[in-house]
């Protein structure tokens, strides 16, 4: 994750005394994302700017590159509207959870600078362009 995207996952109130509290829950990590048919559809097409409701994204926190193991895993679950309105009808998950009440809010703080694209950064590459 580059670190100017990581960095923006901070909290303000954290701590700067280790990387993860300083850049945010993505430092010092590589993050391997998963898509839903519905959320890779959504991510395909071209000047994308919504995603329908059902679009689930997963992200798994890597120590290393090429590392199996995965020391946290993040998802984002679309919602009908009405639903999460803070948040643009995303639903934040982390697990394992993070301690205090307010772990929802950190990421929708940081997920809000992408509003514009329905608080989802980055693209999407199908397995298959990887090779």
């Amino acid at each position: 994750m580059p670190r100017e995207l990581a960095m923006a996952c901070a909290p303000h109130s954290m701590s700067l005394d280790d990387p993860e509290k300083k850049y945010g829950p993505h430092a010092m990590r590589w993050v391997r994302v998963y898509a839903n048919e519905s959320a890779a559809a959504a991510m395909r097409k071209e000047g994308r700017t919504r995603f329908p409701a059902g679009s689930i994204l997963a992200k798994e926190k890597l120590v290393d590159r090429e590392g199996e193991d995965f020391d946290a895993v993040a998802f984002m679950v679309k919602h009908e509207e009405g639903k999460f309105e803070k948040s643009g009808g995303w639903e934040f998950l982390f697990y394992p959870a993070p301690e205090g009440a307010d772990a929802y809010d950190g990421c929708v703080t940081c997920h809000r600078v992408g509003a514009k694209r329905d608080y989802v950064f980055g693209t999407f590459e199908d397995e298959e362009s990887n090779d």
